[in-house]
């Protein structure tokens, strides 16, 4: 595996897919075990906000909770739009594309993401 990069104090916890007009986030490997839907913890980045949601190359992304409802499917063979990651396995479905601005930033706890419940990519917690 290749080591984590750092940008400056902060680190972004991101998959390896990004559109190319997306900002410089880093890969950062090892971040977080990935999770699937029905096993969610907060405390990614130790953000009690912040989830570690499953990659679509297996990876850990640490990112706020989101909604179900309108999300573009992804996969590999249809992977998201430049601005958007694929989180699989969430209580969303086996495969959704999310808003970069829902990841998690090391080091910078953000407010962000919706309450977790029903219809969101955690579920009820």
């Amino acid at each position: 595996m290749k080591k984590a990069l750092a940008l400056g104090p902060a680190a972004y916890a991101a998959p390896m897919i990004l559109g190319s007009s997306s900002p410089a986030y880093a890969q950062v490997s090892g971040v977080c075990s990935p999770q699937t839907c029905g096993n969610f913890t907060g405390g990614c980045l130790n953000q009690s906000n912040c989830f570690c949601w499953t990659g679509l190359q297996g990876q850990g992304i640490c990112g706020h909770d989101f909604s179900c409802a309108g999300l573009t499917t992804c996969s590999q063979q249809s992977p998201c739009p430049t601005g958007f990651f694929c989180a699989v396995n969430t209580c969303c479905g086996p495969g959704v594309c999310s808003p970069n601005s829902t990841l998690c930033v090391a080091g910078q706890p953000q407010s962000g993401g919706v309450q977790r419940g029903p219809g969101t990519a955690a579920g009820p917690g």
